[in-house]
């Protein structure tokens, strides 16, 4: 790293790093039909020295607390950087998100071993909804990552997990996309419209209107709309 990038490192006071560790074509298990970041370019895997670098900088410049979250294209894919960097830096915080693919028990043994927690999981809610969701042949996708979270759920990453799911809009019942993860056990569930989407205003509407009706105006398991709820009774 240059003296300017530590420069601006320690002045935005950089706590986390956010570490991709491929890119490009065939960088993720899956082939989501709304996901552009895994299916071009050239492929490329992060070196274990690449990683080893990143954790030393990042001891270098943060004020304090340093910890890593590996985000993509899908970690789980190089498992072996995330085992690396554990053994690298057998102190610091470690969390991802993932699509939960790849996961078996094996692999969820050691991340709770190793204190290793998956903070997002990505779904889109019940198998009608996570149809865009495939795998590179073309299979569903479903019963494999609905059957790791109940594992994942079943384990102490239940306290940190939150269900995250991509909202597109040839689909705008909310409601069932919450229960079917909330029926899986998840208890935190987060839903993102895919921003640049060709949403129907009015049917969005709508659906956070059912949405509100099924939680009878109280809370509900995500913390977005929470924030919102608090967001509109403190204005």
């Amino acid at each position: 790293m240059n003296e300017q990038t530590r420069y601006w490192a320690k002045r935005q006071r950089i706590k986390q790093l956010l570490l991709f560790t491929e890119t490009g074509e065939g960088s993720c298990s899956l082939a989501c039909t709304y996901c552009f970041l895994a299916k071009s370019g050239t492929r490329k895997v992060m070196a274990r020295e690449t990683l080893f670098r990143a954790i030393d900088f990042l001891r270098e410049v943060a004020v304090s607390d340093p910890s890593l979250h590996f985000f993509g294209t899908e970690p789980l894919k190089q498992f072996h950087l995330i085992v690396a960097a554990r053994e690298y830096a057998p102190d610091m915080p470690i969390s991802l998100t993932t699509n939960g693919h790849l996961l078996n028990d094996e692999r969820i043994r050691w991340l709770n071993e190793n204190d290793v927690r998956i903070y997002v999981y990505s779904l889109d809610g019940g198998p009608e909804h996570n149809a865009a969701r495939l795998d590179r042949k073309g299979n569903p996708s479903w019963p494999v990552v609905s059957e790791n979270l109940k594992k994942l759920l079943a384990t102490p990453q239940r306290e940190w997990l939150t269900v995250r799911g991509t909202w597109y809009p040839s689909d705008y019942d909310l409601v069932s996309r919450f229960k079917a993860l909330e029926d899986l056990g998840a208890t935190s569930i987060q839903f993102v419209p895919v921003t640049d989407a060709p949403f129907d205003e009015k049917k969005v509407e709508e659906a956070y209107l059912a949405l509100g009706e099924y939680y009878n105006w109280g809370w509900t398991p995500s913390r977005f709309i929470n924030d919102l709820i608090k967001r509109c009774q403190d204005e």
